[in-house]
């Protein structure tokens, strides 16, 4: 079912609501702001199962929005008259607008409340996959993908909820877990989808489908989803970030999960194209390719949620396979570039062993810094979501030279992944020194402060971080007591 590109008025229409939606969407975040219900909030413990399903089909389907149309990239680049690079780039274009939006929407959510961002993006995914739709030359379809990246940077607000909702560790991995398992169903599902509706209907009709979607899972919000952001919460995103990045472990973490994006959106980027180009698929057979590696990774984020273990303990046991597999990619790289069976093994193997520390780090990142769980996790999303709209662009690139290059460029970013994972919290961990015997003085107390943060483990300063509440802001004004319940717990 192909839009019949002699119909300007009903692309006048689409163009309208275009500029439309982002000025309706601001006065309404400035009319939560005014609010009285936006300053007199209270904090949620837990979260009902109905709003853990909108949080999660609201990842999945702005996952599904870019990864149904990745078989059929190159049949879009013949109908734009583009190249099939300039189609991979529209998933950069995507990713570096959702990284600059998102330094905006988490400090927002920690003013105005997490509702109000969450049902304002659905919104926006409705309008700007509607524009996708409509799109008659490739700088309509680039509109639609930038307006579609606004709307995903609502991502680190829905990760925040979760920290708002579970103070337990375990409960908070198994829960982000669950968001990431649902979030997998659209990769699992979309590439299928929109391969074969593609091959039927044209590559158009996928488009409004998840317009309709998104704008029912827009009603369906707003019924379900309640404000879960802290009461009280410093929204001075100076030094919200510099709170979150002074901490070795934490800028590490951010190190990681950039990588970790640059992985996924590489592989999203280049293997519709290096299936159907270099292993001579069909966009049927791409199509079932690139679902089978979306289940390997809803198989990879179940397994989070199982694990008996707290986030520090996942990480550390996810490095075997980790560097294994990217051993298998490099070694499929250099042996057996042109075996499709392969290619998928390796592939799949590296969606199933990718996912563990991407939940686990996320988990461990906003350890200790619940109250602003909000800009933490927008810097975290935003910073990574830039670097991988560099970083998998060179992966793209190197799809170009052939599968060789495409496997050799993933095997590469793992190892990047693993090396920050060893540098950040598994190396503060393991060198963790003794706790100086020092009597509770006034005298030596801001030295043994300054002892614990320049560990910097999370979990070892998670009981300073409990206590700031008694003696003021800022780590070195903690009482004594402080230390003496770390000192019982430790023993």
């Amino acid at each position: 079912m192909q839009v019949q590109r002699e119909s300007p008025l009903l692309h006048q229409a689409v163009a309208c609501l275009i500029v439309a939606a982002p000025i309706s969407i601001g006065a309404y975040w400035a009319y939560s702001a005014r609010s009285p219900q936006s300053t007199h909030r209270k904090q949620r413990q837990g979260m009902s199962r109905s709003m853990l399903a909108a949080l999660g089909c609201t990842l999945l389907l702005d996952f599904f929005c870019t990864d149904q149309y990745q078989p059929n990239m190159p049949d879009m680049a013949e109908d734009f008259n583009v190249a099939p690079v300039q189609m991979g780039a529209t998933i950069q274009v995507h990713l570096f607008t959702s990284a600059i939006f998102m330094l905006l929407f988490g400090p927002l959510s920690d003013s105005i409340g997490r509702r109000p961002v969450i049902l304002g993006g659905q919104a926006l995914l409705t309008v700007s996959t509607l524009c996708c739709g409509f799109s008659e030359t490739y700088s309509w379809f680039v509109v639609g993908r930038i307006f579609q990246g606004m709307a995903a940077a609502v991502t680190p607000v829905i990760l925040s909820t979760i920290p708002d909702c579970y103070t337990d560790m375990a409960e908070r991995l198994k829960h982000q877990g669950a968001l990431a398992t649902l979030m997998q169903l659209g990769p699992l599902a979309a590439p299928a989808t929109g391969g074969f509706l593609a091959d039927a209907f044209g590559w158009r009709l996928p488009f409004f489908i998840l317009s309709s979607l998104s704008g029912l899972l827009l009603v369906f919000s707003f019924f379900v989803v309640e404000e879960s952001a802290p009461p009280s919460v410093d929204v001075n995103y100076a030094a919200c970030a510099r709170r979150t990045l002074v901490d070795r472990s934490r800028f590490w973490i951010l190190v990681a999960c950039l990588f970790i994006k640059s992985f996924f959106d590489g592989l999203a980027g280049s293997n519709g194209i290096v299936l159907r180009r270099d292993l001579h698929q069909s966009l049927r057979g791409a199509s079932v390719c690139i679902t089978l590696m979306a289940f390997a990774g809803t198989v990879g984020s179940y397994i989070p949620a199982h694990l008996p273990w707290s986030a520090l303990e996942a990480l550390r046991a996810c490095m075997g396979p980790l560097l294994c597999s990217a051993g298998f990619l490099a070694f499929t790289g250099l042996l057996y570039s042109d075996s499709l069976s392969w290619f998928m093994a390796a592939t799949l193997f590296a969606e199933v062993a990718i996912w563990t520390p991407y939940v686990s780090a996320l988990c461990q990142f906003t350890q200790g810094i619940e109250d602003i769980a909000g800009s933490a996790s927008s810097l975290l999303t935003a910073l990574s979501f830039l670097g991988s709209s560099l970083v998998s662009l060179l992966v793209v690139v190197l799809a170009e030279t052939g599968a060789a290059g495409f496997l050799l460029a993933l095997g590469a970013t793992l190892l990047l992944i693993a090396l920050s994972l060893w540098l950040g919290p598994l190396s503060c961990t393991l060198a963790l020194p003794a706790l100086p015997a020092l009597p509770l003085t006034e005298d030596n107390q801001d030295n043994r402060v300054s002892w614990i943060e320049d560990c910097n483990l999370l979990e070892d300063c998670r009981l300073i971080e409990d206590c700031k509440d008694h003696n003021g802001p800022g780590p070195k004004t903690k009482p004594a007591s402080c230390f003496e319940e770390r000192e019982s717990s430790a023993a």
